[in-house]
């Protein structure tokens, strides 16, 4: 599901580093922007694009069908 705000930060200009950083206040905010910036809202499996994907128990992380891996948006970058 798809939050109603979440296509109008990718449009939001910031002009200080100040705003930025009340925009992203939270490391839940950041990744809900990743998964929606990356994933369009649904998420892709980084060890195997075409395999279905399931939430975790806990619902920190995703789960590869094919390779039983866990993941996140974060998986593979620099965050």
């Amino acid at each position: 599901m798809r939050k109603k705000n979440s296509r109008a930060m990718f449009n939001k200009e910031f002009n200080s580093i100040l705003e930025v950083l009340q925009e992203f206040s939270t490391e839940e905010k950041c990744i809900a922007h990743l998964e929606e910036l990356y994933w369009q809202g649904v998420p892709v499996s980084p060890f195997s694009p075409d395999a279905k994907v399931y939430t975790s128990r806990n619902r920190k992380h995703y789960i590869c069908s094919v390779t039983k891996k866990k993941f996140t948006v974060k998986t593979g970058t620099m965050f």
